[in-house]
């Protein structure tokens, strides 16, 4: 999958150039190709924050695919699902302020965010939606 960052300079993709598939980032004209996963399992499906902080992404690295969240340079990988069962396809979403939990950036009313609002990823809507047609 490839997918534009949300300011339009950078590419988030993903590849098996290296004999595995992992998650670059470019500049939006084809340069600085970076491999930010660098894991040996199958990492993939890349999607942006929407401030572009961050990149949300399913590994296999775990012994069946796991949604992570990194930052854009790679750094801080982290499992949000934790489970046995698949989970993928992540996507972000908007929510109104005071929800009690959230994988989010801060708010950034300034960038052009609507005031109010907070990000957070859909990957517990996704990990529930997909435990339960595996168990169907």
């Amino acid at each position: 999958m490839t997918v534009w960052s949300p300011d339009g300079k950078k590419i988030a993709f993903d590849t098996d150039r290296d004999g595995n598939f992992e998650v670059y980032i470019m500049d939006a004209d084809g340069s600085n190709q970076t491999n930010i996963t660098k894991n040996p399992a199958q990492d993939g499906n890349p999607c942006w924050s929407p401030y572009g902080e961050k990149i949300v992404f399913e590994s296999y690295r775990d012994g069946n695919f796991e949604l992570y969240i990194m930052n854009v340079d790679g750094s801080n990988q982290m499992n949000l699902t934790k489970n046995r069962a698949e989970d993928g396809d992540p996507s972000w979403c908007c929510l109104v302020h005071g929800a009690e939990e959230s994988t989010s950036e801060p708010e950034k009313p300034s960038s052009g965010g609507p005031a109010g609002v907070i990000f957070i990823a859909t990957i517990v809507l996704t990990a529930i939606f997909l435990r339960k047609r595996k168990t169907q």
